[in-house]
């Protein structure tokens, strides 16, 4: 159970770096807005961060549907 506990410390203390350190903004939409890159390769990743990745794609698509049934 400890593992567990210092793994989802790790995946989260990941998260919060990545949250304060960058500000998001709203995507622009349109004719001028910039083109989407393609996200490159994970292979070089950590496993650590890619499943951060994968929480921090979970959670901001919570947040949008709680946001839409309000």
């Amino acid at each position: 159970m400890q593992h567990i506990k210092s793994y989802f410390g790790k995946i989260e203390s990941i998260l919060g770096a990545r949250k304060s350190s960058s500000k998001k903004a709203k995507p622009s939409k349109g004719f001028i807005s910039p083109e989407k890159k393609t996200q490159q390769p994970t292979s070089g990743k950590d496993p650590v961060e890619l499943i951060a990745d994968y929480i921090e794609g979970i959670r901001e698509a919570r947040d949008e549907l709680m946001k839409a049934k309000k």
